[in-house]
């Protein structure tokens, strides 16, 4: 199973996902309209 976690903060979005049980590391977005398109990309 996969899985998607997003913290938000006002600067920044972390997000990390897990896939079949292994838990990826951490990646950091900007807290901006450009941040949200990379975050966007990350997960299709």
């Amino acid at each position: 199973m996969n899985a998607a976690g997003i913290d938000v903060s006002a600067k920044i979005v972390t997000l990390v996902i897990s896939r079949e049980g292994r838990t990826g590391k951490p990646r950091e977005f900007k807290n901006t309209p450009q941040g949200h398109t990379a975050l966007s990309n990350v997960l299709r």
